[in-house]
């Protein structure tokens, strides 16, 4: 399915990313707590290496919902975008590009402030709107980042 999307010009796919067995250890891909086919994450990221730019020579953006708890097993992930996508991998952010952190407020339920990384466009288009901006990463503690939707607030891990 992931060559699939990708040779027809899909260019965003969501991976949920799953812990593996402790017999292998190896992340898997499948849609949560559904009735879907458990992929390993490895031939997930070779599929979409292999098909990624053959139609289209546009970015792909990968957005993983990391349920993988273990750090061994997301290092193995991490691993495994750099062996297989090698320079297609885009790690450092683009000098045309720079990330900025901005802040949304008060977190429902707490006092910790919200934080999202702005890459000099917003979600709903246009320039970067609202949030008051910060220099460098805010400290989360490696939680993620939030991000802001409309009406209302999601964490990103």
């Amino acid at each position: 399915m992931y060559r699939q999307v990708l040779l027809s010009g899909c260019r965003c796919i969501e991976l949920d990313c799953w812990k593996g067995r402790p017999q292998d250890e190896e992340p898997f891909i499948t849609h949560g707590f559904t009735m879907t086919t458990e992929i390993p994450f490895k031939e997930v990221i070779e599929a979409i290496a292999e098909s990624a730019f053959k139609t289209s020579p546009f970015p792909v953006i990968l957005s993983f919902e990391n349920h993988v708890d273990s750090a061994k097993q997301q290092a193995k992930m991490a691993e495994y975008c750099r062996s297989i996508f090698g320079d297609a991998l885009l790690i450092d952010p683009l000098e045309k590009y720079p990330v900025r952190w901005l802040k949304w407020g008060a977190r429902k339920g707490g006092g910790d402030q919200a934080w999202r990384q702005e890459r000099g466009v917003s979600r709903h288009g246009g320039g970067v709107q609202g949030g008051e901006e910060e220099e460098g990463y805010p400290g989360m503690g490696g939680r993620g980042q939030v991000y802001q939707e409309a009406g209302g607030q999601g964490w990103g891990y």
